[in-house]
């Protein structure tokens, strides 16, 4: 980036990964210098895309059948990714790239049985899966489940979880961690 002339920070467009030092002139033609990392760099044309969402309420999952959790609550969506309206269980890239994506659950008290998540592209493609094949009884039942995906815009995930408890369980509602679902774009 040697002898590249900027007017202002934001019209840097390329990465570095050390310090940069910008001379900067002024409207009134005064220069100065400015010292910037990419840290503390928001580079032109680069936009925050993500989306964390999750229930407000305690979920009753059936035993023994995948069910879809559903989320009506967002803490943020920056690009359009979840609606509280339709589909409340997809998380859809309306822009294409690489995303983290992210599901978390915590169950009720139960000791019989099995936990599982996965997350899938489509409905149907599972990406990731997360699992505890011996309930306990005294503990309660932390699910995470996380990948790195490229998606096209328009694909959607979302989260599914099974329990065969014999009986109705519960997600429960946990501040901040279930249950919990998200994806952030990183490339």
């Amino acid at each position: 980036m040697a002898d590249q002339k900027v007017t202002a920070l934001s019209e840097n467009t390329t990465v570095a990964t050390t310090d940069m030092l910008y001379l900067v002139d002024d409207p009134a033609g005064t220069p100065a210098s400015e010292k910037a990392t990419v840290a503390n760099v928001v580079l032109a044309g680069m936009v925050d895309i993500g989306a964390r969402v999750y229930n407000s309420g305690e979920l009753t999952i059936g035993t023994a059948s995948w069910t879809a959790l559903t989320f009506d609550s967002e803490r943020w969506d920056t690009d359009t990714i979840h609606s509280t309206v339709a589909n409340t269980s997809r998380l859809t890239a309306t822009t294409a790239g690489t995303y983290l994506i992210v599901s978390s659950v915590q169950w009720d008290y139960n000791g019989a049985g099995q936990r599982i998540m996965r997350l899938t592209v489509g409905g149907a493609t599972e990406i990731a899966r997360a699992a505890v094949t011996n309930a306990d009884a005294s503990e309660r039942e932390n699910l995470i489940c996380t990948t790195i995906h490229q998606l096209a815009a328009a694909e959607y995930v979302e989260t599914y979880v099974y329990q065969n408890s014999g009986g109705n369980l519960g997600v429960e509602v946990r501040a901040d961690s279930s249950p919990e679902f998200m994806m952030q774009r990183i490339g």
